[in-house]
């Protein structure tokens, strides 16, 4: 055995191998000798001698000694490892004592056992055998974050870094363990013992010991890893288990994947493998899985030090004598010996007697070799701890069955430590039982008393938390007493999380155990308790309570009666109330089990309530709870109930329900009120920051709710009733709906507000009947509905001095309104709300707007009256099909010197007159007419730039007396030419040739629809001519065309513009708007572009676009589309999404060659093929065959490469490896010579729209002008 192997934490200086082999060693003198023994004497041999006399004497052993002798032979290390203490009686009898790890055993440099309990960014919680509960902090910002460096539930060996105790406010002090388990501390004792101080060449003598790592960086072949000490490691991708996933970009999360992530700075442990690496200063390393690593053990051909043993490994260990307290074992050969204490044996034995059970040394003196994992190591004071405990074995989290707070009936005291604490043991269910689940733990895994042992479940009572005694310290006797082995006590959890021992914390003290609340995670919002004692007066007006176990809540000064008055009987009243020591009855109002605050209330109505709300999620319409008044303002009250749920309770809805005329006289903070849900409105987020919630979680992303209230609590909830407000029946009224006389009621009158340099006018509260506002009898709950009639929809024009500020408009609104007074002119809704039935009916939201304006509810009435859909002026909203040049009526609702007048029509339609079209120089709130000069329907509503007209144009437009449908006898042809046809219509019907101008558009004209596969040479057509297909085609100048409809009527100029057509099916397109996905639509080619595609004009102004791979599935076709496709024939197609065409076109092309290649405007795409049978929308798929256009514009991706446009805006790519057969390259595909009849003298280099046509082994490029390419092979799509 080498003497690096001995556990004496110091290691031999190799001799030099190249020494001469006749070198005679000098003889050391006497005092060298005894400086040597001095210096080999340590504590590892026990107490030093004092003299050289006794040094060299032989110590006789004892009777204790020699019963242990079987093992002493070989282990230097005393009984049980350190800390145990061997019986005083000489002759050898009685059993050692396995000393707990208490605090003072705790040293800087200590290993133990952890597993994360808890992990953030900058700390990590560790749970240590015990009981105890260590910390890791982030040293820098440079190191990586905790919670990129562990996993909860992990299991890995810490060391102590410091182990003190600190003062604490209010007296006393707090132990605080501060740890390590990354690489430089973990690592730095067993580079001290060898491991890593060895020369590289000879770590194979390590192989298969466990070592802590952490990834440095993520290589092409494998993980880098650092092991601390200026050592590397690398772990190749193939000696990774299987449960771990390599992330290297860190953009998985646990909840997208469920094996563990290995990703930089992630801190693990891994196995020293066999050999060495390819780079002499780097080991190999290997990461076996979780179930593989639990099962392996310290290799036989590798014997360990002490300083290399670590925790966490698993050994097979031998017992070699009895302890009171568990067992004496040896393991490695007998090499080293450690303890397990009672704890940790896996079971508990129920005692029958006031004294331990001593059942489980039956079973260990059967089963002498077990196998246990260590979960200690000191080196200085040779401790050594093992552990049996299933969880550990299984290096798993303990399971635990019962919840904190939770009381256990009966559980027997097994083991009683005097002066500290007693563990008790109790029985569980089947299902919750733990079990030695692998068959590699034998014998543990297959006997039947063992297992029955381990069903049972532990819980360790503190001294300090075991008896009442009435702030006096329980003694150790009387403790002693009360918990001996086998007595029954009932116990109170109070804490589960010593993971690593398997075992909780609880308390048998009655006032523990019978307490209402152990912690502020115990208290439940709403919830009541009973007897509470006051502690203390606040100075603020409030009380102190206690509500056990520390745990304190605070009453505020409101919350002490049912009616808040500041009196000085009221004051007296509170000090003997609620005197110190006084109980009473509270309820919780709201708890943050975070910053352990708790605000309860001694109202006796919210004391005794049984109504109760307490979650916005659960309220809904019609629900009543008790509440007290928050807030007091100009719209009513705010009543807050229980955990922070509050909702408006308006003024209006005071007056109705309760005739409060005044609430803010009437009510103040504090008050309790009774109210009913009248409405519930979810909103997605909060306006308010994030609160924490009774559990301790944030609700941030959680729906909100606004609960509006009533006082009607007798009353039934409306017939709309549900849980959500986003699924209520919204009550939808008509804009424009024009109301009668006198259906008007003026309920109240409210002024106008200044702000700033101008101001809001006041408006009216007007009731109208429900029937007059609804579409529909779709809601028979409301019979009249408040709406509020805005001071500046009164008239069409306001005099200067009216509206020069809001208390002269007020002024003039009041000579013209009465309250209670019916308004006795035709009116029109203006604005719908889009409210529910019980937001009207509770008064909340905002009012539905109606106006007075003669003007607009004339042309309300002329529209309604008239059977025209395109009537030439109408007052519009937001549904309303708007074009350029449409006539509308509307006022003048603003005017802003930075950009011009804003007109608003219906429902918050709204028009801009800029300013350098004469915006400034309208008059504020004036009815005018406009006209539509610009649409931009991607808003909602549509953002329309507008121009006054004045009523000399509007005089004008009307002499001409023509409108959308009419149809004209005859009209005579006085100019042709492709696009169009000039004609001119009877001057008697329909007035003077110079104002008015008629035409017949190629595309309104009837035509026959072209055959797509026509490919006759003869009629081939590429310039804008009128030809046998054209629509035109036979006509001639001074020739009548009858039966002629109109389809578009427009002023421009002075002058009428009318669109014509001679069919009857033909559909007028305003603008590109209406062209949506999957319309079916006709038009004239107006030009074709040989590789590139059409284009057609499917109305006046519009064109769109048709790609050529969207023409057609015929390659011949596309080789010659100027002669399938002549100009000025109609093609009958299909719109596609332009829009995702156009992202994916963007998406893919990285950059352009050709300015012709990129477009700032977007044309509507139209297709020819039958969209069902050759959707566009699909990806191509691996192994599909395409018909694709090479595209030399596009920059090449991974080049040399093809680029290639697909169908539906797709872009592929071909590298030049797959353009041809290996063994047909020339040199390089894209450069090779002429392929065509093997023509040396062509290139056939792919020009811009080349096409290329595969056929099995045989692949020819065509002589004709060729520009599709029919793939076969391979494609590669971006």
């Amino acid at each position: 055995m080498e003497e690096g192997s001995f556990p004496r934490g110091r290691v031999k200086t190799a001799e030099p191998q190249d020494k001469d082999p006749n070198h005679v060693r000098r003889k050391r003198s006497k005092s060298e000798g005894d400086h040597k023994m001095r210096r080999s004497d340590d504590i590892l041999f026990g107490k030093r001698t004092e003299d050289k006399q006794s040094s060299r004497k032989k110590r006789k052993q004892s009777p204790a000694e020699e019963k242990g002798a079987p093992a002493s032979h070989q282990s230097l290390l005393p009984l049980g490892g350190g800390a145990v203490v061997l019986p005083k009686d000489k002759s050898g009898g009685g059993d050692p004592l396995i000393e707990g790890l208490g605090f003072a055993k705790l040293s800087k440099g200590f290993r133990v056992l952890g597993c994360v309990r808890e992990v953030h960014a900058d700390l990590a919680v560790f749970s240590l055998p015990n009981l105890w509960t260590g910390y890791m902090l982030r040293s820098s910002d440079e190191e990586p974050r905790c919670d990129s460096m562990l996993q909860v539930g992990q299991f890995l060996s810490v060391v102590i870094v410091k182990a003190v105790q600190e003062p604490v406010k209010g007296g006393g002090h707090r132990r605080r363990i501060q740890v390590s388990c990354l690489p430089n501390a973990v690592n730095k004792v067993i580079s001290a013992a060898g491991a890593l101080s060895t020369p590289l060449r000879d770590l194979s003598t390590f192989s298969g010991a466990p070592i802590r790592c952490q990834i440095m960086s993520i290589e092409d072949h494998g993980v880098l890893m650092n092991i601390g000490n200026g050592k590397k490691g690398f772990l190749k991708f193939s000696d990774i288990g299987e449960e771990y996933v390599v992330d290297e970009d860190m953009m998985m999360t646990d909840e997208v994947t469920t094996k563990k992530r290995l990703v930089v700075g992630r801190v693990l442990d891994c196995l020293v493998k066999a050999g060495t690496s390819a780079d002499p200063s780097i080991i190999s390393l290997s990461l076996p899985s979780r179930q593989d690593l639990i099962k392996h053990t310290i290799p036989s051909e590798t014997t360990p030090s002490l300083a290399q043993l670590q925790p966490g490994m698993l050994v097979q260990a031998r017992v070699e004598r009895f302890a009171r307290n568990g067992l004496c074992v040896t393991f490695c050969g007998n090499m080293f010996r450690g303890a397990i204490e009672v704890q940790h044996l896996g079971g508990f034995w129920i005692p029958t007697q006031r004294q331990e059970s001593e059942e489980w040394k039956q079973f260990f003196k059967e089963h002498r070799s077990i196998p246990a994992r260590i979960i200690a190591v000191d080196v200085s004071s040779k401790i050594i701890r093992l552990s049996l405990q299933s969880h550990i074995l299984e290096m798993e989290v303990a399971g635990s069955t019962q919840e904190v707070g939770n009381v256990i009936q009966n559980a027997t005291v097994v083991r009683l430590d005097r002066g500290v604490g007693a563990l008790l043991a109790y029985e569980v269910d089947k299902e919750g039982a733990t079990e030695v689940r692998s068959n590699v733990f034998k014998p543990l895994s297959s006997d039947e008393n063992y297992r029955k042992a381990c069903e049972k479940m532990a819980v360790y009572v503190h001294i300090s938390k075991a008896m009442d005694k009435d702030n006096q310290k329980l003694s150790e006797s009387e403790f002693g007493k009360e918990f001996a082995p086998s007595t029954k006590h009932d116990v109170r959890i109070v804490s589960a999380s010593n993971w690593i021992d398997g075992i909780a914390s609880g308390a048998a003290a009655p006032s523990i155990v019978d307490a209402q609340v152990i912690s502020y995670a115990d208290i439940k919002p709403a919830a009541v308790y009973k007897q509470v004692p006051v502690t203390a007066l606040l100075d603020k007006g409030g009380v102190l309570v206690d509500l056990g176990m520390g745990v304190k809540g605070v009453v505020p000064d409101i919350q002490l009666f049912d009616k808040v008055v500041s009196s000085e009987y009221r004051t007296q009243l509170r000090k003997v109330k609620f005197s110190p020591g006084t109980k009473v009855d509270l309820r919780v109002l709201t708890v943050d089990p975070r910053a352990k605050r708790c605000v309860l209330t001694a109202k006796k109505s919210m004391v005794k309530t049984e109504k109760i709300i307490k979650s916005f999620n659960e309220a809904k319409i019609g629900d009543v709870g008790t509440g007290f008044v928050s807030k007091v303002d100009e719209q009513g009250l705010m009543v807050t109930f229980f955990d922070g749920v509050h909702g408006r309770l308006t003024a209006r809805s005071l007056s109705s329900d309760a005739g409060v005329e005044n609430h803010k006289h009437d009510y103040s903070v504090g008050d309790v009120l009774e109210c009913r849900v009248t409405n519930v409105k979810r909103k997605s987020k909060r306006k308010s920051n994030e609160r924490v919630q009774s559990n301790g979680e944030l609700n941030g992303e959680q729906s909100f709710c606004e609960l509006t209230l009533g006082l009607n609590i007798e009353g039934s909830a409306p017939s709309l009733v549900d849980d959500h407000a986003d699924t209520e029946a919204v009550v939808k009224f008509s804009p424009g709906a024009v109301l009668p006389l006198k259906s008007m009621r003026i309920v109240e009158l409210v002024h106008g507000k200044s702000k700033g340099d101008t101001y809001v006018p006041g408006y009216a509260i007007v009731n109208v009947k429900a029937k007059y506002l609804t579409k529909s009898d779709e809601d028979d709950t409301l019979s009249t509905i408040d709406c509020k009639l805005p001071f500046d929809q009164l008239l069409d024009e306001y005099d200067e001095v009216d509206i020069e500020s809001a208390d002269a408009l007020d002024r003039f609104a009041e000579s013209m309104l009465t309250v209670g007074k019916k308004v006795n002119r035709k009116g029109f809704v203006l604005l719908d709300p889009k409210k529910s039935a019980t937001e009207y009916s509770s008064g909340t939201g905002t009012f539905a707007m109606v106006s007075i304006r003669p003007r607009l509810t004339e042309t309300l009435l002329n529209q309604i009256e008239s059977t025209n859909t395109d009537s030439r002026v109408i007052v519009p909203d937001p549904t309303t099909e708007l074009y350029k040049g449409a006539r509308l009526v509307g006022y003048v609702s603003n005017i802003d010197k930075r950009h011009g007048a804003f007109i608003r029509y219906l429902d918050g339609l709204t028009g801009l007159v800029p300013k350098q079209k004469g915006g400034l120089f309208l008059r504020k709130y004036s009815s005018l007419t406009t006209e539509v000069v610009a649409v931009d329907k991607r808003f909602n509503p549509p953002k329309l730039l507008v121009k006054a007209c004045t009523e000399a144009v509007i005089q004008k437009d009307n002499s001409v007396h023509l409108q959308v449908g009419d149809v004209i006898d005859t009209a005579t042809v006085t100019y042709l030419a492709f696009h169009q046809v000039s004609v001119e219509l009877d001057a008697e019907k329909f007035g003077p040739k110079e104002k008015i101008s008629a035409r017949i558009h190629c595309t309104m004209a009837r035509s026959k629809p072209l055959s797509a596969r026509h490919n006759n040479a003869s009629i081939m057509n590429t310039k804008q001519e009128i030809s046998a297909c054209h629509p035109f085609h036979g006509w001639v100048v001074g020739q009548k065309i009858s039966h002629l409809k109109v389809v578009k009527v427009e002023s421009k100029g002075g002058k009428t513009l009318v669109e014509l057509t001679n069919d009857d099916e033909m559909t007028f397109l305003r603008n590109e708007d209406e062209l949506s996905d999957g319309k079916k639509v006709s038009g004239i080619i107006y030009s074709v572009k040989p590789g590139s595609g059409l284009w057609i004009s499917v109305s006046p102004g519009i064109l769109c676009h048709i790609p050529a791979l969207e023409a057609s599935q015929d390659v011949k076709i596309l080789n010659a589309l100027e002669k399938s496709f002549p100009v000025g024939g109609r093609l009958h197609g299909t719109i596609l999404n332009s829009k995702v065409w156009f992202e994916r076109r963007s998406k893919n092309i990285h950059h352009h060659r050709n300015n012709d290649e990129s477009k700032e405007r977007e044309p509507p795409i139209v297709s020819l093929l039958d969209p069902i049978q050759f959707s566009s929308n699909k990806m191509p798929e691996k192994g599909g065959i395409l018909i694709a256009r090479v595209n030399r514009f596009l920059s090449p991706v991974g080049p040399p490469s093809l680029m290639l446009d697909l169908r539906g805006g797709f872009v592929g790519r071909c590298c030049i490896t797959e353009l041809d057969e290996p063994d047909d390259w020339e040199n390089m595909p894209l450069g090779q010579s002429g392929r065509v009849a093997h023509d040396s003298s062509q290139s056939s280099n792919p020009k811009a729209g080349e096409m290329v046509h595969e056929k099995g082994e045989k692949r020819e490029i065509r002589k004709e002008t060729t520009r599709y390419v029919f793939f076969a092979r391979t494609l590669q799509c971006i």
